[in-house]
C-alpha cells in the first residue's frame, strides 16, 4: 500500500497548483449556486397566437397556454383555452396578450336571438361610449352605399362595451379599443353595418 500512496503524493506534489485552482473553482461555483436566488413560481395562462380584432369570436387555434410568473399572472387569467373557445372579444389584444374574463363578453350576455348575429362597430364619439351599458338599445347611423348618412341599424341590443383602461391586468399597454362596442342586430343589417363602417366610424343614438 505504501507504493500508491507515495505515487499519489507526488502526483500531488508535481500538480498541486492545477488541483488547488481547479477546488477554488468549484468553492466559487457552489458558493454561486447557493446564493443565487430561487426561479420564480409559474402558472399557465392562456395568450393569443396572433393579433386579434375585437368582436372576433375566438378558436381553438387563436390561443394557447404560456408560462407566467405568478406574481405576474392577470387576476382574471384562465390556466385553459377551452373555456374561452366560442366567446367574443371585447377588444383587439394583440399577440402573446393573456385573454382573460374581461376580454370576453359574458356568456349572459352573448347570446344571440335567432336570426340575430352579434357585430363589432366602431363608433365616432368615444365620449359617448363611456356613458354606454350594456343591454341599453342604440339607433346606429352612418353612410350607407348611395354614400347617404341613414340609420343603418335600429333598436340595435348592445351586448358589450370597452372595460376601463387596465382591467385586463398583466403587462404592457392596455389594448382596450374605446370606441368599439359588439351589438346584436339581423344578419341582414350586419352587413350593412360592415359596409358603412368602410366610409368611418358610426354614430349612435341612445333609445
Amino acid at each position: 500500500m505504501a507504493q500508491p500512496i507515495t505515487r499519489l503524493t507526488r502526483w500531488l506534489s508535481w500538480h498541486r497548483r492545477p488541483v488547488a485552482a481547479g477546488a477554488a473553482a468549484l468553492a466559487v461555483f457552489s458558493m454561486t449556486m447557493a446564493l443565487r436566488p430561487p426561479e420564480p413560481a409559474q402558472t399557465p395562462v392562456v395568450v393569443t397566437r396572433a393579433d386579434l380584432p375585437g368582436g372576433h369570436r375566438l378558436t381553438a387555434a387563436d390561443l394557447q397556454p404560456a408560462q407566467w410568473p405568478v406574481e405576474l399572472a392577470p387576476a382574471a387569467s384562465l390556466p385553459d383555452p377551452e373555456p374561452l373557445v366560442g366567446r367574443t372579444l371585447t377588444a383587439p389584444l394583440s399577440a402573446g396578450s393573456p385573454v382573460t374574463q374581461v376580454s370576453v363578453v359574458s356568456e349572459d350576455s352573448a347570446a344571440a336571438a335567432l336570426g340575430m348575429v352579434i357585430a363589432p362597430v366602431r363608433l365616432s364619439d368615444a365620449e359617448l361610449v363611456s356613458l354606454l351599458q350594456p343591454g341599453e338599445r342604440v339607433d346606429l347611423i352612418g353612410v350607407d352605399e348611395t354614400g347617404t348618412t341613414t340609420v343603418i341599424a335600429e333598436g340595435a341590443r348592445l351586448v358589450s362595451v370597452p372595460a376601463p383602461t387596465g382591467s385586463g391586468g398583466g403587462l404592457g399597454p392596455s389594448t382596450a379599443d374605446s370606441s368599439l362596442i359588439l351589438v346584436e342586430v339581423p344578419e341582414a343589417t350586419a352587413v350593412s353595418l360592415t359596409t358603412a363602417a368602410n366610409s368611418g366610424p358610426l354614430s349612435a343614438v341612445l333609445r
